[in-house]
């Protein structure tokens, strides 16, 4: 072999090395030679390619495979060339070679991470065919500590005995100071944002039956979103845009940013609450100045507000201006407290004189009801009266009726399902039809409207674009294509997993087994493309899913 003649190239890149040939009459001296070639990779490159090649033939080697090691052996009798590796650029002070030097249990990655490591070992010598010198050892910055130990300490013991020779390698340049090898925290490589592509993706988390069961976290809830903040904190920027997409409500958005925070352990952003009664932003231009008036639990009223509805009366309060609206009021000690008050405001009897002569608008269904009884009553009288209970409706049409969501059942603290806005709705529906014999015309807001799946991912790219870090998420690509995938976390098939499979791409679905499905399998009628024990779990697979540390 050393008098053979010479290849500039170790093999044809176009050669198909599964074409039929007898084997090789040796495959032990096969085995030798490849295995040294693999070695020698470390310190030629150029050679890397053709090696990985052979090397996949150790077990059914052909007289073919033996010549292209032969032909692989004649090419390195001459000196590397100087265009062998056409792609590099060695950039001196003060540019920079970025690699990671990733951990022994990869070893997979290792002629990979090398390979930046020994371009910069190769400039150290003057009669390497490179040829460019440093008056300096170089420096390798790392993000991995326990790499790091394993390169300075020449000591092995269990852990390390089968550690792959690679690192010999390493460490022997270390300790002879031709490199030094440095750590640097993962987070302030910038050149990740070049080399990788970043993830494209929002998580929406349901609250009851995913996060919280009544007052008390669940499923490992705090633990899964404080992986979702850059800081240790968890009040800072967002590594992974997330929202709460819940058909809850009765508080504004802000108010209940502020308990979710406390129960949960995270800073949460008033912009990242989206609740069933959200939607009805969009009807601001509609009705902002008319005479509207909304249920439910909470504050009804002050969230309409809010959102900049100026004429709005909680439907207590409204049905506190007109006497005997609620045949059963005297009974119910909460009403009595509300009237008195009522009667003891210096401008009660102008305002009240004021409402009476004026048609309400619209009525709004903004979380469950407390008092069903009354509100029906009132809901009846308003909605088929032209607005004005009290009189005849004639020809008019029936005033809007909205509702925020239409769960039917919601998991609350109680150990089995509640009834929620959507058993207020059918109630009604079938009082206000069995009395005037016409059906009853609302619209629904919330989950499992696929509208709203579509609204929020304008909320997702508000949250990226305000509070997410460059570093952690591809913000040009969303802008552009939009995002890969939202996640949407849910305990309710009818409600959370039905909603984002009508809504299509990009909507993942994960069901959870903490609050009103606990089925073994998946659920038969609307089933998630992830079943899951809890919200943690759900978070792992997504992190998993988009390679997030």
């Amino acid at each position: 072999m050393i008098s053979a003649k010479s290849f500039t190239t170790p093999m044809s890149h176009s050669l198909d090395l599964y074409t039929t040939a007898p084997p090789f009459i040796d495959p032990s001296l096969y085995h030798k030679l490849v295995g040294s070639l693999q070695y020698l990779t470390f310190t030629r490159p150029d050679i890397a390619f053709s090696i990985n090649r052979v090397s996949q033939f150790m077990d059914k080697s052909t007289v073919i495979h033996f010549l292209i090691v032969k032909r692989i052996l004649r090419c390195l009798c001459d000196a590397l060339p100087p265009d062998s590796l056409p792609s590099l650029a060695l950039i001196q002070s003060p540019g920079l070679l970025k690699s990671n030097l990733q951990s022994p249990v990869l070893p997979q990655k290792q002629n990979i991470v090398l390979s930046p490591l020994l371009l910069l070992i190769f400039t150290r010598y003057d009669n390497f065919s490179l040829r460019v010198p440093l008056k300096t050892s170089p420096t390798l910055w790392c993000n991995n500590a326990s790499a790091i130990s394993l390169a300075h300490n020449p000591v092995f013991h269990a852990i390390t005995q089968h550690i792959e020779i690679d690192y010999h390698f390493v460490r022997k340049k270390v300790l002879r100071k031709d490199i030094s090898v440095c750590h640097i925290s993962s987070d302030k490589q910038l050149a990740n944002i070049l080399t990788k592509p970043l993830p494209s993706f929002g998580i929406a988390f349901d609250i009851d039956g995913v996060l919280l069961r009544g007052q008390h976290p669940i499923g490992g809830s705090t633990k899964a979103l404080r992986r979702l903040y850059v800081d240790s904190t968890f009040s800072g920027t967002l590594k992974v845009p997330f929202l709460f997409l819940t058909n809850g409500g009765g508080t504004p958005e802000s108010r209940r940013a502020i308990e979710l925070s406390e129960l949960l352990g995270v800073n949460v952003l008033p912009s990242q609450v989206v609740q069933g009664h959200s939607s009805f932003k969009s009807l601001l231009n509609r009705f902002e100045n008319e005479l509207i008036i909304a249920t439910g639990k909470g504050q009804p009223d002050l969230v309409m507000s809010e959102y900049g509805f100026k004429k709005v009366f909680s439907i207590g309060e409204y049905a506190s201006f007109f006497e005997n609206i609620d045949p059963v009021s005297q009974y119910k000690s909460w009403t009595s407290k509300q009237a008195f008050d009522s009667n003891c405001d210096p401008h009660g009897s102008m305002r009240r004189q004021s409402v009476l002569s004026e048609r309400v608008k619209a009525a709004f269904v903004v979380s469950d009801p407390v008092d069903w009884g009354r509100d029906i009553q009132v809901l009846c009288d308003v909605l088929r009266s032209g607005g004005l209970p009290g009189h005849q409706n004639g020809n008019l049409n029936q005033v809007p009726l909205y509702f925020a969501a239409d769960d039917l059942e919601y998991q609350g603290a109680f150990p089995f399902k509640r009834l929620g806005i959507g058993a207020f709705k059918i109630a009604l529906e079938s009082i206000f039809e069995r009395i005037h014999h016409i059906p009853l015309e609302y619209v629904c807001y919330g989950k499992p409207n696929p509208l709203v799946f579509k609204n929020v991912e304008a909320v997702f790219r508000q949250i990226l674009l305000s509070h997410c870090d460059d570093h952690f998420v591809n913000k040009g690509d969303i802008e552009v294509n939009g995002f890969k995938t939202l996640y949407m976390i849910g305990d309710n098939p009818v409600v959370d997993i039905k909603g984002a499979r009508e809504a299509g791409r990009p909507w993942f679905s994960i069901l959870t087994r903490t609050g009103v499905f606990k089925g073994k399998e998946n659920h038969v009628e609307f089933p998630a493309d992830l079943v899951v024990n809890t919200v943690e779990e759900a978070v792992d697979y997504i992190f998993a899913s988009e390679h997030i540390s």
